[in-house]
């Protein structure tokens, strides 16, 4: 068993010694786990609060296998494709890595970079965005222009807010030219 899950111990069904995971207060991807919840069919299950804030019932092997990582509010068909996010994500992928994107020049041709775990997964992007702050109609931002799209240089912006940032980086840079 790891380590980083408490084991309790009691008698199950037919005398026998049974051993439940303790997994209050552990996060899994997008769900708390608030308390035990009784069972889900023959295994234990756990009240999770996804981020989202609805409320659901998981065993304990779906939660630490990496079955339940949300209550379903963030999955379509493939999870998260067609929705706004995902195009945002392929919009970044597109410009910093496709040579044949029209704005190519603009980022992958000057260095701009996206953060190699974004490129490979979109479900960790996903996360990061909805830990800060993404919402309908933000846009992602680079805070330093001239880094790439990164964990530690993105932040969600309106569409105004970030005309206005790129006036002023403009304006910033071609001072300094």
């Amino acid at each position: 068993m790891s380590r980083k899950h408490r084991a309790a111990f009691f008698m199950g069904r037919k005398g026998c010694v049974m051993k439940v995971l303790e997994l209050e207060g552990k996060r899994f991807g997008m769900m708390l786990v608030l308390r035990r919840n009784g069972n889900v069919g023959k295994k234990v299950g756990w009240l999770c609060r996804c981020d989202c804030g609805k409320e659901a019932t998981c065993s304990t092997t779906n939660l630490t296998a990496g079955f339940s990582t949300s209550c379903g509010c963030v999955r379509t068909k493939h999870m998260g494709k067609g929705t706004r996010l995902y195009r945002i994500w392929t919009g970044m992928k597109d410009r910093c890595l496709n040579p044949l994107s029209k704005y190519r020049r603009r980022y992958g041709g000057r260095g701009i970079i996206m953060c190699p775990q974004w490129v490979a997964d979109f479900a960790l992007f996903r996360d990061w965005a909805m830990r800060s702050g993404y919402e309908n109609p933000l846009t992602i931002d680079r805070i330093e222009n001239n880094q790439g799209y990164c964990p530690w240089n993105c932040q969600w912006l309106t569409r105004g807010e970030n005309s206005i940032k790129a006036r002023r980086d403009n304006a910033t840079s071609q001072a300094s030219a």
